[in-house]
């Protein structure tokens, strides 16, 4: 059953300018909902009663619904009247919510600019504030869908602001629909200041970046990748050409990378700023596809993501993003669209590339700089609080000139009446309860204190396991028999595999060393493509060997000997899978290895050893097809000990049915069907947010 939620959260107000003729005209204090009985329209509607006009006309109880269930992509937009100054754009989700989606506005209703974007919508009330951008049209534009509905809203909101003032006040009031209870918290926002930053400027004729409007072809670029990219005439952002990545055809997407890279030496001074500009498109979710831009060094080793989504927003999109941390030094501009083969396409256009800032003389840019409320509102709900912000796609950096909308949510824990009443486990057989944790599966990622809370509300469903976590040491990358680990660590010293490439900065030590002291144990996971193993579980010890924390090693078997994404794997003999084990006790002989694949036929035949096996299957259709895999899959590795992850958005049509909460519904209907005597239950990053707390508590 559907349950409807709203959480109202807070305000801020600026400028709204309507156009009169050619002259537009400073608005009066404007608290009033601009779209508010406004004409409306949608990319569809599940029935009649289910119209756009429906989500302005400021009823709570009736609602804006696509057609159900909704292809990926949908839109509703409501017609303002005037060219208008838009600040604040408030979204009250009925159950069907987007997890992807764009706020846009236009001039014309053809050609759309995007002001607000965001892949981790939960739904409830989305209060987007500090926005900025005119236009007489204002856009809701869904790329991916939260639930196994449509896209529906009670009210779509548009305002504008009040004078000139730099010092909103922020209040958050939960509210409540029906017989919800919600605690009000009320607490004032942070003054936004408005500082002047010196800001170089190059001479004309200095940016290293060479034909960055690929208006010479690809001159200058390195093209690679299963799908190499191409000059395109068919959307410029200015002059006559840009790139394109990808296949803008279902039947063209590549199995792979799509990627262009310009080696480029940063100016030594001033303010070197990397600009550009993208036009991404998608059918698909960020676990299978995406868009990214990154910084790396000259052998290829990322020193910075400066974005990776999967957006279908369709629009001209401006990215910056400071070098200043690397004046002098000769670094990668990468730029990368990735498929997986399977017909749902993902591509983006690229042009207008350019390093700009770093000699001449200082010009002053006025700069505004607004921290985000601080504030953490208790919520006496049960289950998970979580508060997540929401971020343009760009650079994680701040750009000059530009104010980053605060989107601030407290989801309610729906309170739906569960279909079947879970089987109680087996007392203590649980022995790992906790999460998944990867870069690229979970944004914003959370910070040490918010896995440890994650992982402690998954062991407290199960009395006597412990937290745990499957924490990923970086990800694959596809070079045919090339193909290695990506590790997020620097090399602790030594000479290894050229398949094993490592990062410039550390993005493990601290949260493992938080981990030390608040009883979380890890498996540190691998995705090896053709990285040797051994070598893999010896440099990473020479790491972290030291934490406490540690208990073991992982490999993911899908990525072991895989030459593309999607392009399978090989399987693990009886002697590898030992040989493996042997390397990882010779460390410590108290560490565990896991092995983790959904497909039986890819995992050691007989060989158990004090191996932990891992099912990661998903797409299962319903809960009883996946009770059936799991249990499957245990009882072909019994009596080795078995962890079920799960969890996966691709399940969520049945399993956002099951009482809450979610995971120890699950996790004890799998304890009661397992023979094993030790078993594990951790929940993926991808979907973490949608049932356990990812913040302090």
């Amino acid at each position: 059953m559907k349950i409807d939620k709203i959480v109202a959260v807070s305000i801020v107000l600026g400028l709204l300018v309507i156009s009169i003729g050619s002259r537009p005209i400073t608005a009066l204090a404007q608290t009033t909902n601009l779209a508010l009985n406004r004409p409306a329209t949608a990319s569809s509607i599940e029935a009649a009663g289910f119209e756009a006009g429906k989500a302005v006309d400021g009823s709570a109880t009736t609602r804006w619904a696509s057609v159900d269930p909704a292809p990926t992509a949908q839109w509703i937009y409501v017609d303002l009247g005037a060219t208008t100054s838009i600040s604040r754009v408030v979204l009250k989700w009925e159950a069907a919510y987007a997890k992807s989606y764009q706020v846009q506005v236009s001039d014309n209703a053809s050609t759309w600019t995007t002001i607000f974007s965001t892949t981790t919508g939960d739904g409830a009330t989305d209060d987007l504030t500090g926005l900025t951008g005119s236009g007489r049209y204002v856009r809701v534009n869904c790329t991916l869908r939260g639930t196994a509905y449509g896209y529906s809203l009670f009210e779509f909101e548009v305002y504008g602001a009040s004078g000139p003032t730099n010092t909103p006040t922020s209040t958050r009031t939960p509210t409540q629909v029906g017989p919800t209870n919600t605690p009000t918290n009320t607490q004032p926002a942070p003054t936004a200041t408005s500082t002047r930053t010196a800001t170089a400027t190059l001479p004309a004729g200095s940016d290293p970046v060479v034909n960055g409007g690929f208006e010479s072809g690809l001159t200058g670029w390195t093209a690679g990748g299963a799908l190499q990219p191409v000059a395109s005439t068919a959307k410029p952002h200015t002059g006559a050409d840009s790139a394109l990545l990808g296949s803008t055809t279902n039947a063209g997407e590549q199995n792979g990378e799509s990627s262009l890279i310009q080696t480029v030496t940063v100016p030594s001074s001033g303010t070197p700023v990397l600009t550009f500009w993208y036009w991404p498109a998608s059918v698909d979710e960020i676990a299978y596809d995406w868009q990214e831009a990154q910084i790396r060094n000259t052998s290829g080793t990322t020193l910075a993501s400066i974005f990776k989504v999967c957006s279908n927003a369709q629009v001209w999109t401006k990215v910056t993003y400071d070098l200043s941390a690397y004046k002098g030094q000769t670094i990668q501009l990468y730029f990368n669209d990735h498929g997986e083969g399977t017909a749902d396409s993902t591509y983006m256009y690229l042009d207008d590339v350019s390093i700009s800032g770093g000699s001449g003389g200082p010009t002053s840019t006025p700069t505004n700089t607004q921290p985000g409320p601080s504030n953490t509102p208790t919520n006496t709900q049960p289950g998970p609080t979580n508060t997540p912000t929401a971020t343009i796609p760009g650079p994680s950096n701040t750009p000059t000139v530009t104010r980053t909308p605060t989107r601030t949510n407290t989801p309610v824990v729906p309170t739906n009446t569960p279909t079947r009443t879970p089987t109680q486990p087996s007392g203590g057989k649980i022995q790992w309860a906790g999460v998944r944790s990867s870069r690229y599966g979970i944004s914003p990622f959370p910070d040490a204190c918010g896995w440890t809370n994650a992982m402690n509300t998954m062991a407290s469903y199960f009395p006597g396991s412990t937290p745990s976590a499957a924490w990923l040491t970086g990800e694959i990358f596809f070079s045919g028999t090339n193909s290695g680990q990506d590790l997020n660590f620097p090399n602790p010293g030594g000479t290894w595999d050229s398949r094993i490439h490592f990062a410039s900065t550390d993005q493990n030590e601290s949260i493992l060393t938080y981990f030390d002291t608040h009883g979380i144990k890890v498996f540190l996971q691998f995705e090896p493509g053709y990285a040797p193993l051994d070598q893999l579980f010896q440099v990473t010890y020479n790491r972290y060997g030291q934490h406490p924390s540690v208990i073991g090693f992982g490999v993911d078997v899908e990525w072991y000997h895989s030459q593309s994404d999607g392009g399978g794997n090989d399987p693990v003999s009886n002697a590898t899978a030992q040989a493996w084990e042997n390397k990882v006790k010779s460390l410590n002989p108290n560490y565990r290895l896991f092995l983790k694949h959904f497909d039986i036929a890819s995992l050691p035949p007989t060989y158990r050893g004090d191996i932990i096996f891992v099912d990661d299957s998903e797409q299962n259709g319903s809960y009883s097809g996946f009770l059936t895999e799991m249990i499957n899959f245990a009882n072909t590795f019994y009596p080795a000990d078995v962890i079920y992850q799960i969890g996966y958005p691709s399940d969520k049509s049945w399993w956002s049915t099951l009482a809450n909460p979610i995971p120890k519904t699950i996790g004890n209907e799998l304890a009661a069907r397992t023979q094993q005597s030790h078993m594990g239950v951790i929940w993926v990053d991808f979907s973490l947010r949608d049932v356990l707390p990812s913040t302090c508590p």
